[in-house]
């Protein structure tokens, strides 16, 4: 009979008999698919549009923004017991033309504005001629309620528009790949390619991940030498709240659907329903955390072959439809409130689209094969104001 998987001949050797000694010779068995158990995933970099969404030119790539008008007015102040009153809306009194209607929602008084005396103030009366102007805290809501002219008034030309020109830098992104010759004609188990396809194959899904990570991550850096090259923002770089989006730090405690119901509401009020962000990316934790907002909506039937569980990925709002997409890219306690069709990555010309490039002589460094990966690409985020960011919660809870 057998013995071990060392010793395979049959028993009953005479003692003494030396050891096996041709263990080594026997043919290995190796399966014939290489397992890549890599988290290869780019989602988000699909979601909007691929890395050559469009193309640019030179090292720095520019957008027009214009200004962001709003119906309400965010922390403006007057101080009272004057008539006209003097408003203070820093930074935006070139929105209001004269004879813009207010109303102090608190209070429900009516202001008309009759002079911008310069960019951060407004002269105001009480619309109905009731003498001075009451005080209005920073806390108030003030909202455009109408505009009204005398009708034998003249014409009062209103302040042009303000536009701005958001930018970002160019980011280069190369890989070198190098084998020998002996390397290229060496069998390899499970490969079922040549090793330099097999690095070619690993370089191109690695860099793309990095494009997706650029996409997300990436910080807006000129550069000043070659060991600190310019970088490409990313989408958490311009959704800030210097930059009007929504951000809310939760300090540790559990993500509740409320914190993105309010998210979602600052929005619609921020840039209206047609603007606001539909897509939430979610971490592994926020996504499980939505789902169970609505698992007592799980049924499960009384079958050999059950199938239960609450996935959500889409869910209807008082603010519209919103999806919500889980990826692994995002940090483990955020979840980001996007317009994906707001936010594109592109290349610069041709030869900045993401490929591999095939040399056409020898290599000069030795008796090698080479292969290049080549890409020069940028991110634009426009309409941050109606996107948004939420971190820092419990993931435990």
């Amino acid at each position: 009979m057998p013995g071990t998987i060392v010793t395979l001949r049959t028993a009953g050797v005479t003692a003494g008999y030396p050891v096996p000694i041709d263990t080594n010779i026997k043919v290995t068995a190796v399966d014939d698919l290489l397992l890549n158990m890599r988290d290869n995933s780019t989602d988000l970099l699909k979601l909007c549009g691929g890395p050559a969404s469009f193309n640019f030119n030179n090292t720095t790539y520019e957008w027009t923004t214009d200004d962001l008008w709003n119906r309400r007015i965010t922390g403006c102040t007057c101080p009272g017991g004057a008539d006209p009153g003097v408003l203070t809306v820093t930074g935006i009194a070139f929105r209001f033309p004269i004879g813009t209607l207010f109303k102090v929602v608190s209070t429900a008084v009516v202001l008309r504005v009759i002079a911008i005396t310069d960019a951060n103030t407004l002269s105001v009366v009480n619309a109905a001629g009731a003498g001075n102007v009451a005080a209005i805290l920073a806390t108030q809501e003030v909202k455009v309620s109408g505009q009204a002219m005398a009708a034998d008034d003249v014409w009062h030309f209103r302040p042009g528009a303000i536009l701005g020109m958001a930018f970002n830098y160019g980011q280069v992104m190369t890989e070198g790949l190098q084998v020998t010759y002996d390397r290229m004609e060496t069998e390899l188990y499970s490969l079922g390619m040549g090793d330099l396809d097999y690095l070619a194959a690993n370089c191109v899904a690695e860099n793309f991940i990095k494009l997706e990570g650029t996409l997300l991550d990436g910080v807006r850096f000129a550069g000043s030498a070659a060991n600190y090259p310019a970088r490409a923002g990313g989408v958490k770089d311009y959704v800030t709240a210097p930059n009007g989006a929504y951000v809310a730090a939760l300090g540790g405690v559990a993500l509740t659907r409320k914190d993105v119901d309010d998210a979602l509401q600052t929005r619609l009020y921020a840039v209206g329903p047609e603007k606001m962000a539909r897509t939430v990316l979610c971490s592994a934790w926020a996504k499980r955390k939505v789902s169970s907002w609505f698992s007592s909506a799980e049924q499960v039937a009384s079958s050999a072959n059950l199938t239960a569980g609450v996935a959500v990925t889409r869910i209807n709002t008082d603010f519209g439809v919103i999806e919500f997409l889980l990826h692994t890219s995002l940090d483990q306690d955020e979840l980001l409130l996007l317009n994906r069709e707001n936010i594109k990555m592109g290349c610069h010309g041709n030869y900045g689209r993401p490929h591999l490039i095939i040399p056409t002589s020898v290599s000069t460094t030795g008796p090698y094969i080479d292969r290049f990966y080549y890409a020069h690409v940028t991110c634009k985020v426009k309409g941050v104001e109606g996107m948004g960011r939420i971190s820092g919660f419990s993931v435990t809870t």
